[in-house]
């Protein structure tokens, strides 16, 4: 898609802009900051911030991408690996365990600050997609553990 201002400036976000942008987003919203308190603390660009924010990284300035990191207590390394500058193996770290929009889901039902009505909303919209793919699958319910299902099972250790 191209802008108003011609051809040469493109709107387009990739993978790697919206995880960093997702992880400056959630990070600074999490501290209770606003994009004016980060462009202040932190002497980056209102319309560098902004464009990050809204997935726009093509080449950032990595002292930039540090000295928001260190404000919004986000480690760089989360950042090298949002911009897919490295990997999470890279830095010894073990494979993300769930899927981002399973983690975003569990965020999202997590916070307190969110509107009791949207976080309903959102479990009401998990079990319906849970059940879609149930049934779909053709996959049973799966059943409430109950009794000795609970009690801790024993190893024999020889």
């Amino acid at each position: 898609m191209t802008s108003a201002y011609g051809d040469g400036m493109r709107n387009e976000v990739s993978a790697e802009g919206s995880a960093f942008a997702t992880l400056l987003r959630d990070a600074r919203r999490n501290r209770g900051e606003t994009q004016d308190d980060v462009i202040l603390a932190t002497g980056v660009s209102r319309s560098t911030y902004l464009r990050w924010e809204a997935g726009g990284v093509d080449s950032p300035n990595l002292k930039q991408v540090r000295d928001v990191c260190r404000f919004l207590g986000i480690h760089p390394g989360h950042a090298g690996i949002a911009l897919g500058l490295m990997s999470r193996e890279d830095l010894g770290l073990s494979p993300e365990p769930f899927d981002p929009v399973v983690v975003k889901a569990g965020t999202i039902l997590a916070d307190e600050n969110q509107p009791a009505r949207a976080r309903a909303a959102l479990r009401k919209a998990l079990q319906a997609a849970l059940d879609m793919w149930r049934a779909a699958a053709d996959l049973p319910e799966p059943k409430e553990p109950r009794g000795a299902d609970l009690m801790p099972r024993r190893r024999n250790i020889r």
